[in-house]
């Protein structure tokens, strides 16, 4: 996957993603999550129902538990590119009852699904042990012992992206996300 004309390491982060819903009813799990290799792999989710719950802030990009969901015009963005790791899908989106009353006049626009095919193993906090080698990763956190002492003992954000994501994603698309610096070692 890796494109020969680019540098295999770019400089990493890990991306948390504004979150105004989860995943409705119409979601369909194909496996759980899964315990390998000491490592907490995320569920396998063909079909992703993101339902709207809070008010959406305008970010173009929004996550959910083991899911993320993109603008008509990201996902356009992020196909004319060469950037790799994800597909393009459909997503169902539905409101919640709390969103229905609070929020309907509120006008969303058409959002895809992307569906990120590779998985970076994450150690404690922000230390990155294997990448793919891809501009945006999700997350497997070892399974430690719960240590009270460390106030995160897991990694707090949902991908792991590239320089270059960012770059061509554009933080005004993105200005609820929290950005950290991780570590790859």
């Amino acid at each position: 996957m890796n494109n020969s004309n680019r540098p295999i390491c770019d400089t990493l982060f890990g991306l948390s993603f504004a979150t105004v819903g989860d995943i409705g009813s119409r979601t369909v799990i194909e496996a759980p999550r899964e315990l390998r290799d000491g490592f907490i792999y995320p569920a396998t989710v063909p079909v992703l129902d993101y339902e709207f719950d809070v008010e959406w802030l305008g970010d173009e990009i929004l996550g959910c538990v083991d899911g993320l969901i993109c603008s008509d015009r990201i996902a356009n963005v992020l196909l004319q590119s060469d950037l790799t790791g994800f597909t393009i899908t459909d997503v169902l989106v539905s409101h919640s009852q709390n969103w229905r009353a609070l929020y309907r006049r509120t006008r969303l626009p058409a959002f895809k699904r992307i569906v990120v095919a590779d998985v970076c193993r994450v150690v404690g906090y922000r230390t990155i042990t294997s990448w793919p080698e891809v501009d945006i990763s999700t997350v497997a956190p070892l399974q430690e012992p719960i240590n009270w002492d460390d106030p995160a003992p897991e990694p707090n954000f949902d991908v792991v992206v590239t320089q270059r994501f960012l770059d061509v994603v554009g933080r005004d698309a993105i200005p609820n996300s929290l950005v950290y610096p991780v570590v790859f070692s």
